[in-house]
């Protein structure tokens, strides 16, 4: 196991539940690091990062390590990403019309976050090591809602099964499943995510039901594929959804902690 990433809707309790499987899975033995924290010690493990490290004051290094990998070898890994999977990268730029009602600056934002996401994984997939294993509270799996559920009619689940269908191994993907009237509430008592707070109440309501749409395609396109996919229900208490998350973590995850890849078939 190396990625663990969630995925649903606004207001699902996405984050919460991402900080109750990194205690989860330490508990389990293994050593759950967040993006940054992993792409850190990547940078460390690299030879660029050890000669770097070499030459260069300890503060120093610290920013020029970062400016490396947002500059080069983030950008690198973004480039090896799209030509190891130039079907799905084809697909998100010929599917634009799902974003296209949205502001320039928001289009290039959506893309570049599935890019850092997928330069990110690229990059570590080979840093890892044994009994580490990478949280991303949204991952590829969920950049689907980020490129696809701001269409202003209804979304074509067609072209969305598809997105499903090119991706790499995923690792673990965690569907939270809340009813949307359920997040619609969390979200409004905890104020909306930027991205939505100029929007309309019509946006608004169009994007969770293209959000439920797509969440209902990747359930389907995971559970029949490859993938691993654990469905947690989140509606109740934090304690109940986390003790599902727990059951579901401990039947998929009986490997010793030496080892950094999963053997389970998708369920």
């Amino acid at each position: 196991m190396k990625f663990v990433e969630f995925t649903g809707l606004v207001g699902s309790g996405k984050s919460t539940l991402a900080a109750e499987a990194s205690k989860i899975l330490r508990d389990m033995g293994w050593q759950p690091l967040s993006p940054a924290e992993a792409t850190r010690r990547g940078m460390d493990r690299s030879l660029l990062g050890r000669l770097c490290r070499a030459l260069l004051p300890a503060a120093a290094y610290e920013q020029i390590q970062q400016v490396l990998y947002a500059h080069v070898v983030g950008r690198f890994y973004q480039a090896l990403f799209a030509l190891e999977n130039p079907g799905l990268v084809w697909h998100i730029y010929t599917s634009s019309e799902y974003r296209r009602s949205l502001p320039a600056w928001h289009q290039k934002t959506l893309l570049r976050l599935f890019f850092d996401v997928a330069g990110r994984r690229q990059f570590l997939s080979s840093r890892l090591k044994p009994g580490e294993v990478v949280i991303f509270e949204e991952g590829l799996g969920h950049r689907a809602i980020n490129l696809f559920a701001w269409h202003v009619r209804r979304v074509d689940t067609r072209r969305v099964a598809e997105y499903f269908r090119r991706l790499p191994d995923l690792g673990i993907v965690v569907l939270v499943q809340t009813p949307g009237i359920v997040c619609a509430q969390r979200a409004e008592a905890r104020g909306l995510p930027i991205r939505l707070r100029d929007k309309s109440p019509k946006v608004f309501e169009r994007f969770m039901a293209n959000s439920a749409d797509i969440l209902a395609v990747a359930s389907r396109e995971l559970s029949g594929s490859r993938q691993l996919l654990i469905q947690v229900d989140n509606q109740g208490s934090l304690e109940d959804a986390a003790q599902k998350l727990r059951v579901r973590l401990d039947e998929v995850s009986k490997l010793d902690p030496s080892e950094t890849r999963s053997i389970v078939p998708a369920a």
